[in-house]
C-alpha cells in the first residue's frame, strides 16, 4: 500500500481478502485506522499525520488509471517514457489536468505513482494449450485519492461515485457542480462538461 510518512509497510503486501494490517509510521506521526484489502485493492483510510496535528474526518473515494493505457509508451505515446521519474517532474500538472476534469480544488486530491508488475502470456502450440510467459515488464499506475464533500451530489453512494470518476477521467464527460468550484470559489450548481484526463494533461504539457 502507499501511505505518506509511513515507515515500513511491506507487512500489509500478502494479507488475504477482507484482513487488516495496522501500519507503521514514520518517527513523530500516527494513525490510528488499519489498511484493509477488499477485492484485491488497499483500502487506506488516512494518512500517518503528525503526532499533534487536528484532524477531521472526511468521506474520500480512490480511483486508479493505468497511465500506459491512457497514453501508451514508447513510440506509442509520442516518444515519452512512462516512468517514476516522469511522473514526478510533472506531478505539478498532472494535478492540475484532474482538477480541471474532475472539477476539484487543489486540496481535495492525492496522487500517488506506483509501478506494477506485468507480464503478456500468449498460447502454446499443442493439444495441451499450455499458457506461457511470453514478456514481463512495468506499468505505470496512478491512483488518485479524491476527498468528497458530504453536500456533493452522489456523495450519499460512493460506489458509484468512484465509477463515474472513473469513467470520466478515461472518455471525459459531464459532471454535476456541487457548492464549490475547482478554483474553491462558490458555483450554483448545475452541469458541466469535463475533458478525459488525456485530452486535460496533453494540454497541461504542450502550455510550457
Amino acid at each position: 500500500p502507499v501511505l505518506a510518512n509511513a515507515g515500513d509497510v511491506s507487512h500489509c503486501a500478502d494479507i488475504p481478502n477482507g484482513a487488516s494490517c495496522e501500519p507503521k509510521c514514520l518517527v513523530g506521526y500516527t494513525m490510528d485506522q488499519a489498511i484493509t484489502c477488499e477485492n484485491g485493492k488497499f483500502n487506506v483510510p488516512g494518512s500517518c499525520l503528525a503526532t499533534a496535528a487536528k484532524t477531521r474526518t472526511t468521506k474520500a473515494i480512490q480511483v486508479t488509471l493505468s497511465l500506459g493505457s491512457l497514453f501508451g509508451s514508447g513510440e506509442e505515446g509520442g516518444g515519452v517514457a512512462l516512468t517514476l521519474d516522469w511522473a514526478e517532474k510533472n506531478r505539478g500538472r498532472i494535478i492540475r489536468a484532474l482538477m480541471r476534469c474532475l472539477k476539484r480544488r487543489l486540496g481535495q486530491l492525492l496522487v500517488h505513482f506506483v509501478l506494477r508488475k506485468t507480464s503478456r502470456r500468449s498460447n502454446d502450440d499443442g493439444a495441451t494449450n499450455v499458457r506461457r510467459l511470453q514478456e514481463e515488464g512495468e506499468e505505470l499506475d496512478m491512483r488518485v485519492t479524491i476527498l468528497v464533500d458530504d453536500d456533493e451530489p452522489g456523495a450519499d453512494d460512493l460506489a458509484t461515485l468512484s465509477q463515474k470518476y472513473q469513467d470520466v477521467l478515461v472518455s471525459g464527460g459531464t459532471l454535476e457542480t456541487g457548492t464549490s468550484g475547482s478554483d474553491g470559489g462558490a458555483t450554483d450548481g448545475g452541469s458541466a462538461a469535463v475533458p478525459a484526463f488525456a485530452s486535460s494533461l496533453e494540454t497541461e504539457l504542450k502550455s510550457e
